[in-house]
């Protein structure tokens, strides 16, 4: 996923996170448009803010199958080890709840 910038032709910019998905680009999300470069910066950190957002559970179930595989034990225990060895911080609900 990426921002995309895009010129509309009554000369505002609109904000937009796209992803790409079997080599067509799909809008995910339209944060809207803006005229100055002060408010197409604050909607492109937005944007940004929401791609962070939208990624984070993909690092969750990365830590988890690394330190399963490495480290075979309980959802609580990878828990612990995660934390005192990797210095990765999950709360106990998100592992619980992720299928």
């Amino acid at each position: 996923m990426f921002v995309r910038t895009k010129l509309n032709s009554s000369g505002s910019t609109s904000v937009q996170i796209i992803s790409k998905a079997r080599g067509r680009y799909k809008v995910v999300r339209s944060f809207g448009s803006a005229t100055t470069q002060q408010e197409i910066d604050s909607l492109v950190r937005k944007a940004r803010q929401e791609i962070n957002h939208l990624s984070k559970p993909q690092d969750l179930f990365r830590h988890l199958v690394i330190s399963r595989i490495a480290y075979p034990l309980s959802k609580l225990k990878t828990i612990d080890y995660l934390f005192r060895y990797q210095g990765v911080y999950l709360e106990i609900d998100t592992v619980y709840r992720c299928h």
